[in-house]
């Protein structure tokens, strides 16, 4: 025992310096981790970023670090600002300016001077007597004529706030000056834009020739789409308050087809309702509609390969952070041999301390890579999980929302005109809409169900003709739509013994998938008969194109999820069949597909049958 302890005892001096290397960085370096950690919390977990912020502030303060506390509080003043939470920020900024006061930094007391000022708008005293701070601070600097320029637009809109509107045009002329001598257009255009905006309930003449100075500066000297495209929408904007309805159409359109080259998502979206609206008002309410219509296609279209960029960018970041763990392994492995080889060189311990301090450093080692190694599996995983849920929630659900969104208004004019066909097709497309949304967002959360493993099969009794029944009367509407035949069969007495809820989420997934991928003049069957060893069978065809052989894996496991559009370009998440065949699973049976010999689709399963007898009334 005495032996063991002393040999315990000089391995630990043996791996001292190990330890030493290991130490914790600089505080400043810390501070520094700190806030880059903070900054990728923000996006994902506000609170969770404040929370690492407030400790890199503590950290700042405890080891005097001046910098890293000032760059701290910016850090807060800017996340409490996007959450709106104006009383924090403001509190956070008198903090910065005690802080730059103190080591007589005019620009960052400049900087936190404005940061106020545009905080607080609901006390115009307050926004205009920082304003003025600010440009005071700023002309102090004469190797700064942005910050000056800044903060002259500001105290502009804080002097037009306070009714001052002579005081805020020499202002706005005194920035103006500074915006010309800086040689370039976008600073100009940046403050045209503005103040146009500010002054149109004042001189809606001077602002409409300051929105065409602006358009003047981005045709002749930007010559990019984007502030092309902006500054049609903000005349368009204009002459919608001003009921200038020609007008309004032309720079709308003008500003739809600058985004969509552009491709700028947002900008189209607001130029196209524009359009719209100014079709309306002009007496053209079906050509609104064919508008609104139009755009949906290249705003899917455009948004779908924002996502496909998005994640390629995703993919290459989460590549080269693993590559770089795999850079710090094999530094820290070098380090660690080196101190090992030098150990070894010294021999001062004896031969037996050696061996055994040899044996735990390799104990250490083989730990060490174990959980690097669950440590980039995790990653990797929780990333592809990410990946997946940031492409569903944020492409395949955003596009039928939209829809939505865009077309209720316009279902209020079409029904006040005397001609109903217009109205119809409108109030048929938005139900077929609300129910693939609906569909869309059921499988979504019944996806995190299967996840977090809290799915229950409950069977029991069920007559299998009433659950053929409401799948036949929910996608009824959607079939007549897209002009297929949808077609049912089920013998009236056939029972199985099978959970309602499992099977009929199976029969509208499967249903769903055939129409979504069945063309025009098409057929759908849900066939349901009495299968081998007294199972109940369940088929479902179409006279689609078929399933690719290559991709028939992929279609029913989520190892690699694939959202295929459909034949008139409908959304999906590929979450319907991964999660049918799980379904199937739990109620004991097993999902096939294959490309039927005629051509289309055909899927089919079966589940536990049972004899006629007493049906529980709730699963009716």
């Amino acid at each position: 025992m005495r032996q063991t302890l002393l040999f315990l005892c000089f391995s630990g001096i043996f791996l001292l310096p190990l330890f030493r290397a290991g130490a914790s960085p600089p505080d400043s370096a810390r501070v520094r981790q700190l806030r880059q950690l903070a900054q990728e919390q923000a996006h994902t977990n506000p609170d969770l970023s404040r929370a690492t912020l407030a400790k890199a502030l503590a950290r700042a303060r405890q080891t005097g670090d001046a910098a890293g506390e000032r760059g701290v509080l910016n850090d807060l003043v800017d996340l409490n600002g996007r959450l709106n939470e104006q009383a924090a920020a403001l509190r956070y900024l008198n903090a910065v300016q005690r802080l730059a006061t103190r080591a007589q930094d005019t620009l960052e007391l400049g900087r936190a001077y404005l940061y106020t000022a545009m905080l607080a708008t609901e006390d115009v005293s307050r926004q205009v007597q920082f304003a003025e701070l600010a440009s005071q601070q700023f002309a102090l600097l004469p190797r700064q004529p942005y910050w000056l320029l800044r903060a002259q637009s500001e105290l502009a809109t804080a002097y037009l706030a306070q009714k001052r509107l002579a005081a805020a045009k020499r202002v706005f002329r005194q920035a103006q000056q500074i915006s010309q001598q800086l040689g370039e257009p976008g600073p100009e255009f940046r403050l045209l834009i503005n103040w146009a905006k500010d002054l149109q309930a004042w001189e809606p003449d001077s602002a409409r020739l300051l929105l065409d100075r602006a358009r003047y500066l981005a045709d002749a000297q930007l010559r990019t789409p984007y502030p092309r495209a902006y500054v049609r929408n903000v005349q368009a904007e204009q002459a919608l308050k001003e009921r200038r309805w020609p007008e309004l159409v032309r720079l709308s359109a003008e500003a739809a087809r600058l985004g969509r080259a552009a491709r700028l998502p947002a900008v189209v979206a607001l130029a196209q309702s524009n359009w719209a609206a100014g079709q309306r008002h002009l007496g053209q309410g079906a050509a609104a509609y064919d508008t609104l219509r139009k755009s949906f296609d290249a705003y899917e279209k455009l948004t779908a390969e924002d996502q496909r960029q998005e994640v390629a960018r995703l993919q290459v970041r989460f590549d080269v952070e693993r590559q770089q763990a795999r850079i710090k392994a094999l530094e820290q492995q070098r380090r660690v041999a080196g101190l090992r080889a030098e150990r070894q060189r010294t021999r001062l311990y004896g031969l037996l301390g050696g061996l055994l301090a040899f044996g735990l450093l390799s104990l250490l080692l083989l730990l060490s890579r174990r959980r690097l190694q669950r440590s980039e599996t995790q990653l990797r995983e929780a990333n592809q999980t990410k990946d997946q849920l940031m492409r569903i929630v944020g492409h395949d659900l955003r596009g039928p929302v939209a829809s939505l969104q865009l077309l209720t208004p316009l279902l209020y004019e079409v029904l006040e005109q005397p001609e109903r066909q217009s109205a119809h097709a409108l109030v048929r497309t938005l139900d077929v809409g609300a129910q693939h949304l609906g569909g869309l967002i059921d499988n979504l959360f019944q996806w995190t169900r299967a996840q977090g493993g809290q799915l229950v099969n409950q069977p029991d009794r069920l007559r299998v003709a009433d659950a053929v029944a409401s799948i036949a009367a929910l996608y009824a509407p959607a079939a007549e739509l897209k002009h297929i035949h949808l077609h049912t069969t089920a013998p009236p007495d056939l029972l199985a013994w099978a959970d309602m809820g499992l099977l009929t989420t199976v029969l509208r997934n499967l249903v769903g998938n055939a129409l979504k991928f069945t063309p025009s003049g098409g057929e759908v069957t849900l066939q349901v008969a009495p299968a081998e060893n007294g199972r109940v069978g369940f088929s479902v065809y179409d006279t689609g194109p078929g399933l690719p052989p290559e991709r028939l894996h992929n279609l029913l496991t989520a190892e690699r999820l694939e959202s295929t559009p459909g034949t008139n370009g409908e959304p999906g998440t590929g979450l319907g069949l991964p999660l049918s065949a799980r379904f199937v699973a739990l109620m004991g049976g097993e999902l096939h597909a294959e490309t039927a010999a005629g051509g289309g689709a055909r899927l089919w399963f079966s589940v536990p049958g049972l004899p006629p007898g007493p049906i529980n009334a709730t699963n009716v």
